[in-house]
């Protein structure tokens, strides 16, 4: 069903082929765009276009409802239909074929940041607002494969004391999977640990000019045993299960922002720092 844009004057509709989606990095979006004018618009021209877009919002100070907002957009590609005045009574279809870059990040939704891609159709006039409409493309960027092979290993907070080991059957995933792995603690001393747990921790950090930001976000955690006494040269194994969320905060990397996930296995330890091993995951939004 199409969705229509402007006013009485002129108004724009947007009909996607697959509205739904999803759509895939390389895929041709096939959308119908009709315009439609009662009088004349005073029109210079029109133009439809795949479009991407970044937003970067930032508080101020700690606790203040004062915050920073950056915003950046680009035109991948783009037809350009008319550069001339619409008579009254003007009902003219158009179809358009927009290829999607074969490197396209995946939409993304936090508190801090947010972007995705559309298919915008803007109507410019002379001496009077743009008439425009926008419809959001369903965008999937699902695992290369470049790191669906088993691991193991990862890095170790206190090598000289304890051994750790993660062993994951792949690097990449998807959200909502449920990764099974394993841990492998081999003590190189005695000790006690109040609990045994793996948790995802997701790391972003902004980059544009004159607004940067990180921020680090501890996810839920699993708990695999509670308090624990490893014996030196004794080694140690759990398996496990960790639950991914299906948040719509996949890993990415573009100019303005960079996400990264890493699966920690931790030994904590009362009044001491936790013995920790990390293994970097790559997470995607579908297959």
């Amino acid at each position: 069903m199409p969705i229509s844009f402007g006013e009485p004057a002129a108004k724009v509709s947007l009909d996607l082929d697959r509205p739904e989606g999803p759509y895939y990095p390389g895929d041709e979006v096939q959308a119908k765009v009709l315009l439609e004018s009662e009088k004349g618009t005073g029109a210079k021209r029109f133009r439809v276009g795949l479009w991407a877009w970044e937003q970067c919002i930032q508080e101020d100070s700690e606790g203040s409802d004062t915050t920073r907002t950056a915003f950046s957009d680009f035109v991948v590609v783009e037809t350009l239909f008319l550069d001339r005045d619409l008579p009254p009574g003007t009902r003219q279809p158009y179809e358009v074929a927009l290829r999607i870059p074969e490197d396209a990040f995946p939409p993304y939704h936090t508190s801090s940041i947010r972007s995705g891609w559309s298919v915008r159709a803007v109507l410019e006039r002379n001496l009077k607002k743009d008439v425009e409409g926008e419809v959001m493309l369903p965008l999937v960027v699902p695992p290369p494969g470049l790191k669906a092979r088993p691991v193991e290993g990862g890095a170790v907070s206190h090598p000289q004391e304890v051994e750790m080991h993660i062993w994951l059957p792949s690097l990449e995933w998807v959200e909502g999977d449920r990764v099974e792995g394993k841990l492998t603690v081999i003590p190189r001393k005695s000790f006690e640990a109040g609990e045994v747990r793996v948790q995802l921790i997701r790391h972003e950090k902004v980059h544009m000019p004159r607004f940067k930001s990180s921020s680090t976000n501890w996810l839920d955690r699993v708990s695999l045993a509670g308090k624990t006494r490893f014996q030196q040269g004794q080694m140690v194994e759990w398996t496990f299960e960790y639950p991914l969320p299906a948040t719509g905060c996949p890993t990415r990397q573009t100019e303005a922002t960079t996400v990264a996930y890493c699966l920690r296995a931790s030994l904590g330890r009362r009044f001491k720092k936790d013995y920790t091993a990390e293994v970097e995951i790559d997470l995607y939004n579908g297959r």
